[in-house]
């Protein structure tokens, strides 16, 4: 695809993504690096670049690549909270702000690869039921797809959870 249309930012973001989920932190940088020269700001690149810097430990980057996206979403205070932050810090802020939403633009599905990250297993595994059992549109915005459950790095720790092998039939997204 990057050969048929190297120009195209969806295209260099979906083959970041791959690589993301492949566990290849560094080829996902580098897709980020080109869409990012193509269409500098562009947010859902940002997201990326902050959850894949924080997976490879450059902690001080994924936060400035948190503060960047919040900034450009015009979350000024969030993004200035985050400063001096570890990334664990950051997804606990980035929660309670999210929780404190009168009218949250996030669903459980989107909250659960946060709690995911931070080890919290039970809380990640109830959002997750939630999500599924009220039919969460997954697609409604970039923290969360579905049919990655099975491979996205925020449900390492749940892998071997009955309840999470259990979802994962019920969306048939078994092997």
């Amino acid at each position: 695809a990057d050969e048929l249309d190297p120009y195209s930012v969806e295209v260099l973001l979906y083959i970041a993504d791959i690589q993301y989920w492949a566990r290849d932190y560094e080829a996902s940088l580098q897709y980020l690096d080109r869409a990012w020269e193509l269409s500098p700001g562009f947010i859902d690149n940002l997201y990326y670049r902050a959850r894949a810097f924080g997976a490879l430990g450059r902690e001080q980057e994924a936060v400035q690549a948190w503060q960047q996206m919040h900034s450009l979403l015009g979350n000024y205070q969030l993004a200035a909270a985050f400063e001096g932050l570890s990334v664990d810090e950051l997804y606990r802020t980035l929660l309670d702000f999210l929780l404190s939403q009168d009218e949250p633009f996030f669903g459980p599905g989107d909250l659960a690869p946060l709690y995911g990250e931070l080890g919290e297993r039970e809380k990640a595994l109830e959002l997750l039921e939630e999500a599924f059992s009220t039919h969460e549109d997954p697609s409604r915005n970039a923290g969360h797809k579905f049919i990655f459950l099975n491979v996205d790095p925020a449900y390492e720790e749940l892998r071997t959870e009955s309840r999470f092998q259990d979802l994962l039939r019920r969306m048939n997204l078994t092997e």
